[in-house]
C-alpha cells in the first residue's frame, strides 16, 4: 500500500470524487471512493485532508530481516532518491525492537511485514504483522494472531506507545483467523484511515478496516476488498488514472507468485477488481516455472509514468527481485526484470519490504542518527572438497558450522548463509592477521569454538540429511568435540576468544589460500570432517592439512 503515498506525492491524480492530497506533512495515502461506495460516512472525529504542499525527496524502506529470529524479526531501515539504488541504516541491525510484553500480553517480540504511514498531522505509524505469539514459523502456524502490531513516531528515531489493534475475532466460521501484512493510507472521502491486509476465513482474501487513531476500528467487522475465487495473500493497491492495480500473490499450491487485477473505477469498492491476466508477474516469459514471490511493493518514479515492483523471493531467505514497466495495463508478463547488484541495489537480507516518502529534513536527521551503512564486503569461506566438480563452502545450519555446496537446494541453507562479515578479530583487533566471522545473514552472530562446552552437541534432531547432518554420525568418538557455532554476540574475553582466528600460511602449502588457528587454542585449526566444521589438530597427515586450508572470497 505504500504506493498511495508515493503516488501523491510525485504527481497531481484526480480521481472520480476527489483529489489525491499529496504533501509530505500529512495525507499522502490517498484513494478516493465515490459516496454510492461508501459503508462508512463523516462524522465527528473525522481526519481532515492533508493540505500541505509536497517537499519529499526520497523514499525510506521498512523491512524485515532474513531468517526467524531476534533481531531478524524487527523494524529496520533503508533508503534511496531514485527507486533503485538502497542505502541501510543503522549497520543493518534493528531501529526498533518490540518489547516482549506488549498491553499486559507476553509474547516473543517477533514482528514481520512492517509498514510505516505518515498521517495528516505529519508523524508517522508504524503497523506489522504481529509474530509475537511464536518464536518462530513452526510455532505460528498453531498459534496464530488476528491482531497486527501499531506503534507511533515522529521522526522514525523513537517509537512509542506500541500496541495491538485486532482486526477481526473471527472471519466466517475460522474463530482463528490470521492478519498478515497491514498496509494503510488515508481515504479523503471518508476521512479515515483504510487498513488493508490479509485474512482467512475459509481460504485467503484481502479485507479492509478503517480506523481514526490506530487504537480502535469503526468498523469491527472487516470488508472483504478483493476475492479472486483462490487462496491470495499480500495485496498492495496501486491508485492510477481513476482505477486501482491490485497487485497480490496467488497462494495456491500452483501459484507462489505475484498476479495484477484492476478496478472497474476509482473507488475501492468489493467486487470491482479483475485480473488483468492469468500470467505471473514474476514469472515473465517462463510462466511454467514457479518463482516463488510475495509481498509486492509498487513505486513510482516521482514525474514519469515508470514504476519498480519488488518482491521477496521468500524461499531463500532476503533475496529481492525486482520488475519494472512504463504501463500498468500491460500483461504483468511483459514487465522487465531487473539484475540485482546491476540495474538495482539492497541491504543484505531484505524481506517484505514497504516504503513512505520523507523530506530532506527527515532524510538527514535519520543519516546523522543511524549513520549510513556501508555495504559490508561479503566473504564466502571455499574449502578445498568438491563433489561432482562442485566445490564446498563454510555455511550453517541450525546455528552450527558445517560445508555444502552453493547449489545444493535440498540442504536447508539460504543464500545469506554462506555469507560471512569478516571483521578484525574481536581478541584484539588491532592484530591484522586475526579476523572474526559475523553471519551475514544473522547480525550479531559469530563463528566460533565453545570453549567452556567443547561437546556441546547437537540435539533434538535439528540437524537432518536435508542439511547434510547426517555427517554427524560418521565422526569418531576422539574428535567430537569443537564444533562450530554461530552464537549470538557477548561482551566477554571468553566469547572474543572463542570467535577469533588468526590467519596462517595455508597448511596445504597453497600460497593462495589460508588457514585459520583458533585463537583459544593455537594447537587447534578450523578443519572440516564428515561436512561438519571443527577446530581439530591439522599438522598431522597430508589430508588433514588439506581439509584445514580454505580460501577467502570477497564479493
Amino acid at each position: 500500500m505504500a504506493f498511495f503515498k508515493k503516488l501523491a506525492q510525485a504527481s497531481t491524480v484526480f480521481f472520480a470524487s476527489a483529489l489525491l492530497l499529496g504533501g509530505c506533512g500529512g495525507g499522502s495515502d490517498a484513494l478516493t471512493a465515490t459516496s454510492t461506495e461508501l459503508t462508512a460516512t463523516a462524522g465527528s472525529g473525522d481526519i481532515p485532508p492533508d493540505t500541505s504542499p509536497d517537499n519529499s525527496v526520497a523514499w525510506v524502506m521498512s523491512y524485515f530481516g532474513p531468517n526467524q529470529d531476534l533481531p531478524n524479526d524487527s523494524l529496520h531501515l533503508a533508503f534511496s532518491t531514485d527507486g533503485l539504488n538502497w542505502t541501510g541504516l543503522n549497520d543493518g541491525k534493528p531501529v526498533y525492537q518490540a518489547p516482549t510484553t506488549i498491553q499486559g500480553i507476553a509474547g516473543s517480540g517477533h514482528i514481520r511485514d512492517p509498514y510505516i504511514l505518515r498521517k495528516n498531522d505529519g508523524k508517522f505509524v508504524y503497523i506489522a504483522t504481529d509474530w509475537t505469539l511464536a518464536v518462530n514459523d513452526s510455532n505460528y502456524w498453531n498459534r496464530p494472531s488476528s491482531r497486527i502490531f501499531v506503534a507511533d513516531s515522529t521522526d522514525l528515531i523513537t517509537f512509542t506507545n506500541p500496541r495491538f489493534l485486532t482486526m477481526a475475532t473471527a472471519l466466517g466460521s475460522n474463530t482463528k483467523p490470521h492478519a498478515w501484512a497491514p498496509e494503510s493510507y488515508y481515504d479523503p472521502d471518508r476521512r479515515k484511515y483504510a487498513i488493508v491486509w490479509s485474512g482467512n476465513a475459509d481460504r485467503g482474501r484481502t479485507y479492509v478496516s478503517y480506523t481514526k487513531d490506530f487504537n480502535t476500528l469503526v468498523n469491527p467487522v472487516p470488508e472483504v476488498l478483493f476475492d479472486p475465487g483462490y487462496d491470495e495473500i499480500d495485496a498492495t493497491v496501486v491508485p492510477f488514472n481513476n482505477r486501482n492495480y491490485l497487485f497480490y500473490k496467488d497462494e495456491t499450491g500452483s501459484g507462489k507468485d505475484i498476479q495484477v487485477a484492476k478496478s472497474s473505477g476509482a473507488g475501492l469498492l468489493a467486487g470491482s477488481f479483475t485480473r488483468i491476466s492469468p500470467n505471473y508477474l514474476t514469472r515473465g516469459a517462463n510462466q511454467s516455472v514457479m518463482q516463488g514471490t510475495e509481498g509486492p511493493l509498487v513505486i513510482k518514479v516521482p514525474g514519469q509514468e515508470r514504476w519498480y515492483m519488488y518482491a521477496d523471493y521468500y524461499g531463500n531467505g532476503g533475496v529481492f527481485g525486482c520488475w519494472t514497466t512504463t504501463n500498468l495495463d500491460s500483461d504483468p508478463a511483459t514487465w522487465t526484470k531487473l539484475t540485482n547488484g546491476v540495474d538495482f541495489k539492497l541491504p543484505e537480507g531484505v524481506r517484505h519490504a514497504n516504503t513512505v516518502r520523507v523530506t530532506q529534513a527527515q532524510l538527514d536527521a535519520l543519516k546523522a542518527h543511524y549513520g549510513v551503512t556501508v555495504t559490508p564486503v561479503s566473504t564466502r569461506i571455499k574449502t578445498t572438497y568438491s563433489e561432482g566438480g562442485t566445490p564446498f563452502y563454510v555455511a550453517h545450519a541450525w546455528f552450527h558450522g558445517m560445508i555444502t555446496q552453493l547449489n545444493d537446494t535440498a540442504n536447508g541453507q539460504l543464500p545469506a548463509d554462506f555469507k560471512w562479515k569478516a571483521v578484525p578479530g574481536l581478541a584484539d583487533p588491532t592484530d591484522p592477521n586475526l579476523v572474526s566471522f559475523e553471519a551475514t545473514g544473522f547480525a550479531g552472530r559469530y563463528l566460533r569454538i565453545d570453549s567452556a562446552n567443547p561437546t556441546r552437541w547437537p540435539t533434538g534432531g535439528s540437524l537432518t540429511q536435508a542439511n547434510r547432518g547426517y555427517g554427524l554420525g560418521w565422526i569418531a568418538s576422539a574428535d567430537k568435540k569443537n564444533l562450530t557455532w554461530v552464537d549470538p554476540y557477548v561482551d566477554s574475553s571468553t566469547f572474543k576468544s572463542d570467535a577469533t582466528f588468526r590467519k596462517v600460511p595455508a597448511l596445504n602449502g597453497d600460497a593462495n589460500m589460508v588457514s585459520l588457528q583458533w585463537y583459544g587454542n593455537t594447537t587447534l585449526y578450523l578443519r572440516h570432517m564428515a561436512y561438519q566444521l571443527l577446530g581439530l589438530p591439522s599438522t598431522g597427515n597430508s589430508q588433514q592439512k588439506i581439509d584445514a586450508s580454505f580460501t577467502l572470497e570477497t564479493q
